[in-house]
């Protein structure tokens, strides 16, 4: 069928209707020709409209190994649509792929589903939910075990759930900080700025957090992002050493000045005095 918006509505109920009511290979066979129109957003829009989503939670529920990776690569291709993205709720999906990243199964599987969730909760009930169903839980667990890839999708997920003191109380108690930490400092990890995102949520005006971050050894990994890391990873670095800045030596604070970060530092320490 190919990758185009050229499908038409009937082609694409068709293989929703395998994609739910097939034989196991027809349901495979569905869900890929599902996935390679899923990178279009009409065709997004459509797959949505013919009523995917929920066939695609129910292979990622109870499909073999090889039919939940695909649908869970669909669900966070379909995720990433506003336009569909109101639909999950009302088809089961969030509990499904809370239980997915706790799969002890493929790899891409957990990182699609912490992607979807990363993409879900910009609706705000849909945070709520996923926090409900055991997400924050599930999230920090994929931030501490997980491979690079898997973490820092899931890091993004807490970044955006991580708005409510409600769920930043969660995420700290479940050792999240401490991972986090890890994360941003991992050598290996690109997208540095989930952790960091999730780290100035957790640290801003909370000095219990603040002091837990000196403690597990952050302003070493901070003072280096802040230096050396790309523009969004200095801001948030040097945010978030403005909160704990009554940890940083002299020299730090002048290391961080010389390269650019002491505007950011002084509004950081003017705000906390």
């Amino acid at each position: 069928m190919g990758n185009t918006s050229s499908n038409t509505p009937a082609d694409i109920s068709a293989l929703v209707s395998l994609a739910k009511d097939g034989s196991p290979h027809q349901k495979e066979r569905a869900a890929w020709a599902l996935s390679d129109l899923s990178f279009d957003l009409d065709n997004q829009v459509r797959i949505a409209a013919a009523g995917g989503i929920s066939p695609l939670v129910t292979l990622l529920r109870d499909g073999d190994s090889v039919q939940k990776e695909i649908a869970a690569g669909v669900l966070w291709q379909l995720s990433l649509n506003s336009e569909t993205r109101a639909n999950f709720a009302a088809s089961g999906a969030l509990p499904v792929l809370v239980s997915s990243l706790l799969s002890s199964g493929n790899s891409h599987e957990r990182e699609a589903a912490a992607g979807a969730l990363w993409a879900l909760a910009s609706i705000r009930e849909n945070g709520v939910a996923i926090a409900d169903v055991g997400g924050l839980y599930a999230l920090v667990d994929l931030v501490q075990r997980g491979n690079v890839n898997e973490r820092q999708v899931a890091a993004g997920a807490l970044w955006a759930l991580s708005g409510t003191t409600e769920h930043q109380a969660v995420i700290a108690a479940l050792g999240g900080i401490r991972a986090l930490v890890s994360l941003a400092s991992d050598r290996d990890c690109e997208r540095k700025e989930n952790a960091l995102g999730v780290l100035w949520n957790l640290a801003y005006n909370h000095l219990g957090r603040q002091d837990e971050l000196a403690a597990c050894g952050a302003i070493d990994s901070l003072v280096d992002l802040s230096r050396t890391g790309t523009f969004k990873q200095k801001e948030l670095a040097t945010g978030v050493l403005g909160f704990i800045s009554r940890f940083l030596s002299a020299q730090d604070k002048e290391d961080i000045a010389a390269n650019g970060g002491v505007e950011t530092l002084l509004i950081r320490v003017d705000s906390d005095s």
